[in-house]
């Protein structure tokens, strides 16, 4: 009932690595709260060019945060993964054919173990850019939700 639980656990860094990917991809590119009341002590609106300019990067950098968030985290939910997946399996192997597989983990440092020696270094990033263009436009899409929000309490 507990397999993976650890990794698990550990996946919840997720969403830190990709806060803090995302502020400082905003630091790195140039971006401040351009439409702040307090700075202008005025009620600027600002104008359609303004706010599509700002939005195009701002998915930008969502994206980008989710797919370095991602990337990073990614080998964690492969052990999980693996962790929960049934031990027994068909693959195809290396000459066509179909083979029965069986893989039996006692903990994550023997997944991890099992998985370095039998696939590399690749074997933890297994499908990591399809995850990546699957969750990446949400996050765009999220963030530039969360700018506009903030935007608009400040603005108003």
């Amino acid at each position: 009932m507990y397999r993976g639980f650890l990794p698990a656990m550990m996946l919840t860094s997720h969403g830190g690595v990709q806060f803090a990917s995302y502020e400082r991809l905003k630091k790195t590119f140039g971006y401040k709260r351009k439409f702040d009341r307090k700075k202008t002590k005025t009620k600027h609106i600002p104008s359609l060019g303004d706010r599509f300019a700002s939005s195009a990067g701002y998915l930008a950098m969502g994206a980008a945060s989710k797919i370095i968030a991602s990337t990073t985290t990614y080998p964690l939910q492969v052990i999980k993964s693996r962790l929960q997946q049934r031990s027994t399996g068909f693959e195809v192997g290396k000459t066509g054919n179909v083979e029965v597989f069986e893989r039996k983990y006692k903990n994550m440092s023997d997944c991890t173990t099992k998985i370095f020696r039998r696939e590399g270094l690749r074997g933890f990033y297994k499908g990591v850019w399809v995850n990546s263009l699957r969750v990446a436009p949400n996050s765009a899409v999220t963030f530039l939700v969360y700018e506009l929000v903030l935007d608009w309490m400040k603005v108003r």
